[in-house]
This record gives C-alpha cells, sequence and structure tokens, in this order.
C-alpha cells in the first residue's frame, strides 16, 4: 500500500489514492462541493486540502465545522491521528464553553474544529474575525439551506475576507436540483466534485454491500383496522375537497402547507378555525395509519396514549370518533395479549439466521420512532446471544444526553453489545463501530437519511442491507422514493459538474 508523503501529514497515516489526489487539484483552485459515498473519505479530502493549506498559507488559520458536539469531536481527534501541528494549535470549540475562553483559543489556534451554532454566534458578536482564515470546510453540506447557521457563516466569511477558500463536504446534498443549487449558492460553490461506487477509479477500494428486502403482509385484523381508518381519512379529506382546498390524493406534506396556510390567515378569517382542526385531525389520523402499517401495535398504543393527554380539542374530539373508540379498543386488546406486527417476528429471524453464519459480527437496526426501537429491544432482549442496545437523541424525558450517547457507542465498539438499535440519531456524525448487517425496520423516503444508514456498512469488509417492507402500504412507496431519488441526484450532480453551477 501506498501512502501519501506529506511534511504536514504524518508518515502511513493516509492511503495515497488517485480520485482524492484528483479531487484535490479542484479544491485548492476554488470553492468546491464533494460529494462522496460514505467511506470512501470525506475526511481524508478535508485533511489533504487542510494539509495543502497549513503549507501554502503559513500563519493563517483554518475553520472546520459539523453540525454536532460528537462529530466535530470525532474529527478532532481523527486529525490528530492525520495532521502534523502543535496540539495547542488545533483546538476544540463548543457552545459549553464561556465566550471568553472561545475568544482565546480562535486568537492562538491555527486549526479549529467547532459547531456552526457556537461559530455564527461569536461572529455576531465579534470574538471571532473571519478576515484571518484561510479555508473553511462544512461537514454535512446539505445542512446549508434556510437559516441554519452555514449559511451565515458563509455569506459572513465571503463579505469580510480577501482570499476565502470553501469546501463543502457530503454523501447526498438531496434529489432536487433547486435545493442542490441552493445549498451551492449559500455556500458559494464554483466546483462540484462527484464520486460514484461505479467510477473506475473508485472501484478498487469499494467493499460489496448487497441489499435484500424482505415483504411482509398485514395479518386480518390489522387489515380491518386499516381499511377503517382509512374510511374516515376518505371523509375528511372529501370536506376539504368539497370546499375547492385540496384534492383527494393529499399526502402529509401538503396537509401541513394547508395548515400553516390557514393559521397564518386565521386571524381575518374566523371560519379557517375550522379547517385548522380538521385538518389536524387529518393528519392524526394519517399518523395512526402510518404507525400500524409500518411499525405495529406497540407505537400505535403509544400515540394513543399520548392522544389521551393532549389537552388540543381536535385530539379531544378525535377520541370521542366511534370508530376510533374501537380502534383503540381492539389495539389496546391486541397490546396486552402480545399480537405485533409481522416484522418484528421478520426481524428475529433475520438476526438469528444472520448470527448463526457471523457470529462475531455487528448488527445495526434503524428504526423512526423510539416506540418501535424501545419494542424491538424488549424483543431481542428475551434471545439468546442477541446482546442489543438503544441508541436515541437527547430530547424528550426519555432521551440520552451525548456523554452517555458516546459511552453506549464505545460499549458497542468493544463487543459488550453485538446489536445497535438506534433511530435517526444513528445515521448522520456519531462514530459507530464497522458492522456487517443494518437492518432498516422500515423505507425511508428521504434519499439522504436511505444514504447514511445504508453508509453505516460496507467500509472496511462487505455488509449486507435488509429492508423491511409491509406489502401494500406507504413501506413501498417510499422504498421506491427514495431509490428513484437517488439516481435523479447522481443525474442532477453529474450534469452540473458539466455544466455552470
Amino acid at each position: 500500500m501506498k501512502f501519501v508523503e506529506h511534511n504536514f501529514i504524518k508518515q502511513n497515516t493516509i492511503e495515497s489514492r488517485l480520485y482524492q489526489e484528483k479531487i484535490l487539484g479542484t479544491t485548492i483552485k476554488g470553492n468546491t462541493l464533494v460529494v462522496l459515498p460514505t467511506g470512501l473519505g470525506k475526511t481524508i479530502t478535508s485533511a489533504l486540502l487542510v494539509a495543502h493549506i497549513l503549507n501554502t498559507c503559513p500563519g493563517k488559520k483554518i475553520l472546520i465545522l459539523a453540525p454536532t458536539k460528537p462529530l466535530i469531536s470525532q474529527h478532532n481527534e481523527n486529525f490528530k491521528k492525520m495532521i502534523k501541528i502543535d496540539t495547542i494549535k488545533q483546538v476544540l470549540v463548543t457552545g459549553i464553553m464561556e465566550p471568553k475562553q472561545r475568544k482565546e483559543l480562535y486568537k492562538d489556534a491555527i486549526v479549529i474544529f467547532a459547531t456552526p451554532q457556537c461559530v455564527s454566534n461569536d461572529i455576531l458578536s465579534k470574538r471571532f474575525d473571519l478576515s484571518e482564515i484561510s479555508l473553511i470546510v462544512f461537514d454535512e453540506a446539505q445542512h446549508a439551506v434556510g437559516k441554519y447557521s452555514y449559511t451565515l457563516i458563509s455569506k459572513e466569511y465571503i463579505q469580510h475576507n480577501k482570499t476565502p477558500l470553501i469546501l463543502g463536504l457530503t454523501a447526498s446534498p438531496g434529489d432536487n436540483k433547486k435545493k442542490i443549487k441552493h445549498i451551492c449558492d449559500n455556500l458559494f460553490i464554483d466546483s462540484i466534485e462527484i464520486k460514484t461506487e461505479t467510477d473506475d477509479d473508485v472501484k478498487p477500494y469499494i467493499k460489496e454491500k448487497k441489499t435484500q428486502i424482505e415483504k411482509v403482509d398485514l395479518p386480518k385484523e390489522f387489515l380491518e383496522m386499516k381499511n377503517i381508518l382509512e374510511s374516515l381519512k376518505y371523509k375528511k379529506v372529501k370536506i376539504l375537497e368539497k370546499s375547492h382546498l385540496c384534492n383527494s390524493n393529499i399526502g402529509k406534506r401538503q396537509m401541513l402547507e394547508l395548515q400553516k396556510k390557514f393559521i397564518s390567515n386565521a386571524k381575518t378569517n374566523k371560519s379557517y378555525f375550522y379547517y385548522i382542526s380538521l385538518i389536524t385531525e387529518l393528519i392524526k389520523i394519517d399518523h395512526i395509519l402510518e404507525l400500524l402499517e409500518t411499525q405495529g401495535i406497540a407505537a400505535t398504543k403509544a400515540y394513543f396514549d399520548k392522544l389521551e393527554l393532549d389537552d388540543n380539542k381536535a385530539s379531544k374530539r378525535l377520541l370521542k370518533d366511534n370508530d376510533i373508540i374501537k380502534i383503540k379498543k381492539t389495539i389496546d386488546f391486541m397490546y396486552n395479549t402480545g399480537v405485533e406486527h409481522p416484522k418484528i417476528n421478520r426481524l428475529k429471524e433475520i438476526l438469528s439466521d444472520f448470527f448463526d453464519s457471523n457470529r462475531d459480527s455487528k448488527v445495526i437496526v434503524f428504526a423512526h420512532f423510539r416506540s418501535t426501537a424501545e419494542k424491538i429491544l424488549h424483543e431481542l432482549e428475551k434471545i439468546d446471544n442477541f446482546r442489543p442496545i438503544k441508541l436515541i437523541g437527547q430530547s424528550g424525558i426519555d432521551g440520552i444526553i451525548q456523554k452517555k450517547q458516546i459511552e453506549l457507542l464505545n460499549r458497542f465498539k468493544e463487543d459488550e453489545y453485538n446489536i445497535l438499535i438506534t433511530t435517526s440519531i444513528g445515521e448522520e456524525g456519531l462514530d459507530i463501530a464497522e458492522v456487517n448487517l443494518v437492518v432498516f425496520y422500515e423505507p425511508i423516503a428521504s434519499i439522504i437519511r436511505r444514504i447514511q444508514r445504508s453508509g453505516r456498512t460496507g467500509r472496511l469488509s462487505s455488509g449486507d442491507i435488509v429492508v423491511l417492507i409491509t406489502r401494500n402500504t406507504r413501506d413501498e412507496a417510499y422504498h421506491w422514493k427514495s431509490y428513484h431519488g437517488e439516481k435523479r441526484m447522481k443525474n442532477i450532480l453529474e450534469s452540473m459538474k458539466v455544466n455552470e453551477i
């Protein structure tokens, strides 16, 4: 194996790869968005550019940003292993530090690792001078939209620096040309570098990943409740349709947009309050339907329990509906008698078969809802040789603080656990051990999240991905939406790479 030789890169730490050298050639020349599949070295790409800047712009500062404290801490540690720089010149800055302390750290540092919210606050408070920065790296660049701190930082940087240089890194900026262009505009991108797993110069470094679709059928009792909910949903949609407010194919996003529109205009038209309440009920019915179809009894019951504690008029009115009362009684009975969604049993079978052939391997199970993650944990704990652990975000009374998250992940790395059950917190950023199997408990419509989930395997060795799908439900629609969206994203990026951004 050949390694990169550079006076600012530690010996035998970065493997020499032609595609990374080509990307470096572009990033040196101007602001660049680099789109690389997970595992192909986004961090290495930034390290190579940082080494170049340290060599060509001595004394100038470099700023590296990432959305979360665990992720930016991880980058800080990785750079210590690769880059030759005095430890006091490489600093980690986060919001838990006092403003005065941050200001002192900025003053003496050369390479600064920080969270964007912290830096944007310090820019606005004049504690941070962007004129001294020779390079800013925006990791997970897909966040550079709306009012996210990345947009403010990049704008201030361009305005107050005579020779700015920006590097944006992402595995997926999205499947919409307008959104991708918006990200590029917000980061003042001049060039796009995209590499896919099919590129000739990338293929030698790709580990095989197999994706398997596992379909299950809803049992009769589930189908009966599904039909009742769909009928109830149809009646409420018809009211909106007759008022020419929507069509019969209205989806969740359209419901939320319509609700927002009515809320903003309710003061001038009191009749809108009726429609706000109606749409709120509709959104709740649709959510119950989604939980029943794709998650299971435990998740559906948890949502009903939440509705009973809700003071919202729409929730109270919905719980008085005869159809909803009937469904809630059925859900309670099924929960108390241990009936569950067929995905649970299929998951157990998949994991049992996997560990029979791969005894010392690790698995990640992704679940969208916390209640589902808890149910999966409860069921898998019953099985010999399964050592599951649950990882969720910080919010809520059941949330896990970042210090505990990192502790759990370290125990997973050290083989104390062999199954990590996680929500979206496990998709982006956190340093999770290499796994041999990733299971999607449900497909997701977002291509960004699909790519991030899939990227958790097949890094150091071949990996498998299993996607659980309930037939004839939104599971199938979500799967194909993200599947085709990923292909569309690659085509859009290739087109933008060839043409002007």
